[in-house]
């Protein structure tokens, strides 16, 4: 979860998600490696 999905309802957060997810595979948005992923919610807190 982000920062900006506080305050969002579960289904909106999904349909985000989903579509964060479609452009991904389709190259239009960079995939995050897990390593990324744990330093930048390291970061977060």
């Amino acid at each position: 979860m982000t920062s900006s999905d506080k305050g969002r309802s579960p289904k909106e957060s999904l349909e985000q998600s989903l579509k964060e997810m479609k452009m991904m595979r389709e190259g239009k948005m960079k995939k995050a490696t897990w390593e990324e992923f744990r330093s930048s919610s390291r970061n977060d807190n």
